[in-house]
Order: C-alpha cells, then structure tokens, then sequence
C-alpha cells in the first residue's frame, strides 16, 4: 500500500513538471503612457485585436487595471503604467523573450518600463481621451490689465501729442470646441474698460473714459505637439483721437474689422509646466464714422506665456500671460501710432 502510494506521488511530480514544459503560459506586458495616447490605439498598435466586445482587449485591459475601472478607460495619464494582455508563448521559451522595440518615438509592448522624459514638449500633459470623447468643448475665462500710448499728429496743424492711459482693467472669454487632438473652433469675446490720463490742463478731454468690447470666430490648428496656428476673424472695437477745436481733445471707439493669424510655440514643459511664446499678427482694415474716415491699418503682438495643465484634463489648465503690441492705423485727420503692455491670467474648463 505505501508502495502504491509513493508510486501515485511521484506520478502526480512527474505530470506537474510536464505541464511547465508543455502547457501554454499567457506572457502579461505593460506599457507605459505617452502623451495624446488613446487606450484604444495602444491596443490597435500592440495588434491586441478584437479591442472592442466581451472578448475584447479593451474590456480585458480594463480588468487587469483597477485604476482604469473607473472611467472604463477613457482617461490615462502620460507616465501611466498599464498591464495589457500578452500575447500566448510556451513556459520553455519564456527565458528567451526579449524586450520589443518600437517602430516610432512611442513605446511599443515591452516588459521593460521605459523611461519618461520630463523635458519633453507637449500640450498634453495632463489626462488623455479616447477619440470616443471628442469633441469636446471647453471655456477660458481671463481678467487683465492694460496700460497703452498713444502719439498722434494733427495733419493739418501738425501739432503731436502723446496720450498715456491709466492702469486699465478687462475680461476675456472664449468658447472651444475641440475636433480632435490638432484641430478646434473657437469664439472669443472681451470687454476692455479704458481711462486717459490728462497731464494739461489747457486741453480738455471728450469721451476720456469708457470701454471697448470686441467679439468673433476662428479655427486653430496643432501643427506639432508644440506648434499651433490658429485664424480668425474678429470686430474689435478701437480708440481713435481728434481735434475737433482747438484745446479740445476727443476719443472715439469705432468698430473694426480684424483677420488675424495667430501663433502658439512651447519652448520647454516640465511635467504639467509648460513655457512658451505667443505671436501676432491682425490687419485693421477701413472704417468711418460722421467726421472721419479710418485706413487700412495693422498690428503686431508679441509675448510669453506660461501655463499648467490640470491633472485630469486632457485642454484644461491655468495660464499667465505677458503680451506687448504695436498698432498703427491713420485716419483722414491723424496719424496715429499705439502701443500696450498687458499682463492677463487664464483659467480654461472643460464643460
């Protein structure tokens, strides 16, 4: 009887040991995220097909990542590492697997974590989306403050004068709807208060203080992960100044037409930090009022920005910006030359 039993002992070590050498082992892999990745795509790339159904490898991706669970992996995190279905190899080559290359910048399906590069540019830098979920639309919400010059001189007379602003406050908004990862639509709107300062008090000033609304619609588009340009076409309206007697100045706002092309460049990114410059420039184009009439004019704006990306949006963030312009645009009695300083901080949203 114990000889039997001994016998069965070691049949059953025997079998054990076959099955090691035999039998099919699942071979797990994980990736890690790159920024703008999608789930899907990361499955498509890896060719884990089917990725969607009960059998697909979105759902077993899910299962194996608990931390993917909650949004049913709509939303990864560049630096994320995540455990994705392998693919079938036998238990004895295991030993002889080695680590796959990438095909592109991006990681392809290895077991060995690769390293993230901090220093590296992009605008997402926080959460990323799976196509599913565009579009998707956000809001930006901006305050700033504005100081301006302007140097004029009467045609006729051919007297100057320089006119210096007071510390000037305004509101910015803008509606986007983003497309997909390069391609968006955008409304902008802004309410500008203005005040004039007045060092002579032999001249009087008309319409010294007020405020300047402007609105309109463009289309932006990500060339590269840091290089955006984006087109729109706004009315602004702007200050001009006349004489219309002697020892009496007057301001007026007219509304103005303005193409413009716009450019976006992220100089450097330090996890959701990002360091950039912003440039512009805006055609002025004719307009009139009952005494004067405008010409074509032009604009030009330079700046730096800097911005954080929030955690858990993929265009949402906070943003500071320092922008300096130069604005000519003559009418039929004045030349006139402007120039502004304006320092604005920038909350964007995802709705």
């Amino acid at each position: 009887m114990l000889q039997l039993i001994e016998m069965l002992r070691k049949l059953t070590y025997f079998l054990s040991a076959l099955s090691l050498i035999f039998s099919p082992l699942v071979q797990a892999s994980h990736y890690v995220v790159q920024p703008k990745d999608f789930l899907s795509e990361i499955l498509k790339q890896n060719n884990l097909y089917p990725v969607y159904g009960l059998n697909g490898s979105l759902k077993k991706t899910v299962l194996m990542n608990p931390a993917l669970a909650k949004d049913n992996g709509n939303k990864i995190y560049p630096g994320q590492r995540i455990n994705l279905p392998g693919s079938v190899v036998l238990a004895q080559e295991q030993n002889s697997i080695q680590p796959t290359e990438a095909s592109s910048e991006k990681n392809s399906l290895t077991s060995n974590e690769p390293s993230v590069n901090l220093g590296d540019v992009s605008r997402s830098a926080a959460a990323t989306f799976d196509e599913d979920e565009l579009p998707i639309s956000s809001i930006y919400l901006g305050a700033n403050v504005e100081y301006f010059r302007f140097d004029t001189q009467d045609k006729t007379t051919f007297g100057e004068a320089q006119i210096l602003s007071d510390p000037n406050l305004g509101l910015d908004a803008v509606w986007t709807i983003h497309w997909s990862k390069s391609f968006e639509i955008f409304l902008p709107g802004s309410y500008q208060r203005y005040s004039v300062q007045n060092p002579n008090i032999n001249i009087s000033y008309m319409n010294h203080k007020g405020s300047l609304v402007g609105f309109g619609a463009g289309v932006g588009y990500w060339l590269t992960d840091r290089f955006q340009a984006r087109l729109s076409y706004d009315f602004q309206q702007e200050l001009f100044i006349h004489a219309p007697i002697v020892g009496q100045v007057q301001f007026d706002a007219l509304m103005v037409s303005e193409p413009s092309l716009a450019l976006r460049y992220s100089l450097f990114q330090l996890g959701r930090f990002q360091l950039g410059l912003d440039a512009e420039y805006r055609m002025l184009m004719n307009t009139s009022n009952d005494v004067y009439k405008v010409d074509q004019g032009k604009s030009y704006l330079g700046g730096v920005f800097i911005r954080e990306q929030f955690r858990h949006q993929r265009f949402g963030g906070i943003e500071a910006k320092l922008n300096y312009s130069i604005q000519d645009q003559d009418t039929d009695l004045e030349t006139q030359s402007g120039k502004k300083l304006s320092l604005q901080f920038g909350l964007d949203w995802e709705l």
